[in-house]
């Protein structure tokens, strides 16, 4: 087996959007929502190469968050996220992973417009912090 990469988790989840830098508030948010510890590594693996199952869903589940933000921010200037079919993408698969997981979306917690949330404040006791 290969060398794993030594990236942290905010490194990992920062580089799933090319050419677009989610703002810090995003990404602690994701990373309290997923009881995920600052600077933890994004890759887990034991001598076997093994990772534990609770450390991949918590991966994915943070990896789904990253997408359902980009899905849901509004980019001033000329980043893909602009457009509301690359806005749509990044949601759907955001929502394929939370399925996965047997998670509700976000449409279907009733969140539609997180952005004021940013802070890490919670809506209906339902857990979404962006």
């Amino acid at each position: 087996m290969g060398a794993v990469p030594s990236i942290t988790i905010e490194e990992y989840l920062r580089g799933l959007l090319v050419n677009y830098p989610l703002p810090d508030a995003v990404i602690n948010g994701i990373l309290a929502r997923r009881d995920i510890e600052s600077g933890a590594p994004a890759f887990q693996r034991n001598a076997e190469g093994a990772e534990p199952l609770n450390w991949i869903r918590k991966r994915d589940l943070a990896t789904a968050d990253v997408y359902f933000a980009a899905g849901t921010l509004v980019n001033g200037g000329s980043s893909d996220l602009n457009d509301e079919g690359d806005r749509e993408y990044w949601r759907s698969l955001a929502n394929i992973i939370y399925k996965k997981y047997g998670e509700a979306t976000p449409e279907e917690a009733e969140i539609y417009d997180a952005s004021g949330l940013w802070a890490g404040s919670t809506v209906n006791g339902n857990g979404w912090c962006f």
